[in-house]
């Protein structure tokens, strides 16, 4: 009985035309692979997707919890200190306004109390000119 296959038995090949994708010998119609190729046409061999512990699956990226109570006082921490940050602006904030608010009380109450503030001093043009 003839072998079922021969040593002219063609190997997968890729668009190129190499045989085994370049990446491994062709015997008896299959290729042996160099390592790091597996697969019919030694293609890359591709690792499976890492599994995450059951750990891992409860946080996110960062690793914040994503569930339960640890999630809850998580979410807590976190909107106490988006509070507290936004706090300090608005305090920032309203203390500008304020000393805004004062100056502007200071000019109104030297324009009310008779005395004027400085004029401003007249252009360089019409400081030198006469007047008839």
């Amino acid at each position: 009985m003839p072998s079922r296959f021969s040593l002219a038995d063609p190997c997968p090949a890729d668009a190129a035309g190499r045989e085994c994708s370049g990446h491994g010998l062709c015997r008896r119609g299959r290729c042996l692979c160099d390592p790091g190729y597996a697969g019919s046409s030694c293609g890359p061999k591709q690792e499976p997707p890492p599994t995450r512990t059951a750990r891992e699956r409860m946080t996110d990226d960062k690793g914040r919890p994503r569930y339960g109570r640890a999630y809850a006082d998580q979410l807590k921490r976190d909107l106490a200190s988006e509070m507290d940050r936004r706090r300090a602006e608005n305090e920032e904030r309203m203390r500008k306004l304020r000393d805004q608010f004062k100056d502007q009380n200071k000019q109104i109450e030297q324009a009310s109390s008779g005395r004027r503030p400085p004029l401003p001093p007249l252009p360089a043009p019409l400081a030198s000119s006469r007047l008839c």
